[in-house]
């Protein structure tokens, strides 16, 4: 499934594992975006940092949006860079659970 405004080629292995593991739907929020893995939510907040982006995972722990850091930060050139190793690293500590 290819979200409008996803800098992802539909190819690409994040895709595969968004398929297979949850859906995203977007934050009104530009700068988030939610996944949902099982009965869990997740965002993916991301901000410049200089000339990289950083992209931060919080754990949406009610229904009233209160978050927990879920202790995932990463950086990339771009922000969908950001963004897909945050996403392959939450995917990579759910398996290990």
């Amino acid at each position: 499934m290819i979200v409008r405004g996803s800098p992802l080629a539909s190819g690409c292995e994040w895709m595969r594992l968004l398929a297979k593991y949850g859906t995203r739907d977007y934050n009104p929020d530009p700068m988030s975006h939610q996944i949902n893995i099982g009965d869990r939510r997740f965002f993916i907040v991301s901000e410049p940092s200089g000339e990289e982006w950083r992209a931060q995972v919080l754990e949406l722990v009610d229904d009233k949006g209160s978050t927990r850091d879920f202790g995932i930060v990463t950086t990339g050139e771009t922000r969908g860079l950001a963004d897909e190793r945050a996403l392959g690293v939450l995917h990579h500590r759910l398996r290990h659970v």
